[in-house]
């Protein structure tokens, strides 16, 4: 019993800082493509005054990623979430949160061979890198589409957006 409250604790405190604002205190006043690390993974992508805002990827420790838009330091615009254990969800998101499908603005950028590229991405930058990302080999990603509406969309949106 004390187990299961320590483990719902830890899972709880995870998902919130998932949730979370990206930006760093240390870059306050720089512009461009930075990457700023968290205990729960790190971010690569542009930052404008400290938030990340454009186009970047956050790769979380548990292997999952997210690359989108954001715009001041939250997820805003066409991105696609990638686990490593259900698949990939296209979507669109406003201020961090999730709004739906909207398929003329996303499905074309974020196709199998796209999403496998990501993927791909991450492991030579894993190999390249003493920075421990993920404690999920990449190889073991199942390349496949989730549709928002299912129960593992569902799920997965539950445990990676606010």
């Amino acid at each position: 019993m004390k187990q299961l409250l320590l483990m719902l604790l830890f899972s709880s405190l995870f998902l919130t800082s998932i949730h979370a604002q990206v930006w760093s205190r240390d870059l306050r006043g720089q512009y461009g493509f930075r990457t700023i690390t968290y205990s729960y993974g790190y971010y690569e992508g542009y930052v404008n005054d400290g938030y990340a805002d454009g186009e970047g990827t956050f790769y979380y420790r548990d292997g999952t990623i997210f690359h989108g838009y954001y715009y001041d330091g939250y997820r805003d615009g066409k991105g696609v979430l990638i686990s490593p254990d259900d698949g990939y969800l296209v979507g669109y998101w406003e201020d961090g949160t999730y709004v739906g499908c909207s398929c003329r603005h996303n499905q074309s950028d974020y196709d199998e061979d796209a999403v496998e590229k990501m993927v791909y991405q991450q492991r030579k930058q894993s190999e390249n890198s003493t920075r421990t990302t993920s404690n999920v080999s990449p190889e073991g990603y199942k390349i496949k589409k989730i549709e928002p509406e299912s129960r593992m969309g569902k799920t997965v949106l539950g445990q990676y957006t606010k």
